[in-house]
């Protein structure tokens, strides 16, 4: 992570010609995954891998929180 500066990890989320939501993909995935599931989207039909949970690292996040309590994640309130 600190090679590439990487403060993430990939999450896809697949919606359809409308907007909604069809699969979610997150994690390193095979370049087979993303094909079939566009090629499914543009087609109009169900995608292959609807949930697909691909590999990630073993890293865990520094409690920068201090054990602050908040069940929002995104809250920054310390």
């Amino acid at each position: 992570m600190s090679e590439y500066d990487v403060d993430g990890i990939p999450h896809f989320v697949f919606l359809d010609k409308d907007g909604r939501k069809q699969g979610t993909v997150i994690g390193r995935l095979p370049k087979e995954v993303l094909a079939r599931n566009a090629a499914a989207l543009l087609a109009g039909q169900p995608l292959p891998f609807q949930k697909y949970a691909g590999a990630s690292s073993g890293v865990v996040a520094p409690d920068v929180g201090g054990g602050a309590a908040s069940s929002d994640p995104r809250a920054h309130a310390w």
